[in-house]
């Protein structure tokens, strides 16, 4: 796991915000995808979102949008 120092240093590499940002648009995505899906099919996607939002918290998204001002 990560620490604190790790995370803020990463949190200021624009390759590395780029990569999370891609990761967000894919759970997002994945997102609009669960409308009118059998019920099989929405396990396996809900699992990739909950997987994103792991990989988000994870690097820190949310310390990024704050410094951003989103």
């Amino acid at each position: 796991m990560f620490d604190a120092k790790q995370l803020d240093r990463l949190i200021h590499v624009d390759d590395f915000i780029a990569f999370l940002q891609e990761v967000k648009d894919r759970r997002e995505s994945a997102i609009q995808q669960l409308h009118d899906r059998p019920e099989g099919s929405v396990q396996q996607i809900a699992g990739r979102i909950l997987e994103a939002d792991d990989i988000l918290k994870m690097g820190g998204w949310e310390q990024i949008e704050k410094r951003r001002g989103g």
